[in-house]
């Protein structure tokens, strides 16, 4: 409204250069797992939902990478912007001389050591399969540091390459799989459908899970 305009202003095309939207960015995020991993982005998404973003001028477009280390590579390549997974793939990136900078931390590790119904105890684990994103995984060595802390060796057990969270969740429901980590809300919907919660990797091993990497060069521009 004209009563509401500051002292000094005037309408007419000065306002309206005033008012004009400044040009939006477009911005590539690779995130592992996907938005659809759940708890591990939900700062992203409540970002993306509140407008924060587009009130910096930011128009983000989210691309699904299957893990950490597609993140960090991605950004390497120029083919995103920024990266959103797993912290100890940015470190190695760093360390091996990567132009990329980690820039935040996102979450702890929420992930739930959930087994078929018939796994009432850690030791019932040896000798079965439990599904991970790799072997040298973040999540992957958090469940071999809670999985020792329970007196199993990684010669107790067999790893099964299966992917992300989602996929997970398939392997364990399909039965290929007597054990997976997962987080919220498939953890969740995993104890519905009658599996079990041994206990959760922060149990062992307290780190920023989750880490905000960018491109040096997008950075500087």
């Amino acid at each position: 409204p004209a009563s509401a305009q500051p002292s000094g202003t005037s309408g007419g095309a000065a306002g309206a250069r005033a008012t004009k939207p400044a040009a939006m960015t477009p911005v590539k995020v690779a995130i592992a797992g996907g938005l659809k991993a759940g708890a591990l982005y939900w700062d992203v998404m409540v970002a993306d939902a509140h407008g924060f973003f587009a009130k910096n001028n930011l128009q983000p477009e989210f691309i699904d990478a299957p893990g950490g280390p597609d993140t960090v590579q991605a950004v390497v390549a120029g083919s995103a912007d920024f990266g959103v997974g797993a912290t100890d793939a940015i470190i190695r990136g760093i360390n091996k001389g990567a132009p990329i900078a980690m820039i935040a931390g996102g979450a702890y590790p929420p992930h739930a050591l959930v087994t078929a119904p018939t796994i009432t105890s850690y030791d019932k684990l040896r000798g079965k399969r439990i599904a991970v994103t790799s072997v040298t995984a973040g999540s992957s060595l958090l469940l071999i540091e809670l999985l020792r802390a329970h007196a199993l060796g990684e010669k107790d057990f067999e790893f099964v390459l299966s992917g992300a969270t989602p996929a997970r969740l398939a392997a364990i429901t399909a039965g290929a799989v007597q054990g997976t980590l997962l987080s919220p809300p498939e953890d969740l919907t995993a104890q519905k459908a009658g599996f079990r919660v041994l206990g959760y990797v922060n149990e062992a091993a307290h780190f920023v899970f989750i880490g905000h990497t960018v491109s040096k060069s997008f950075a500087e521009k």
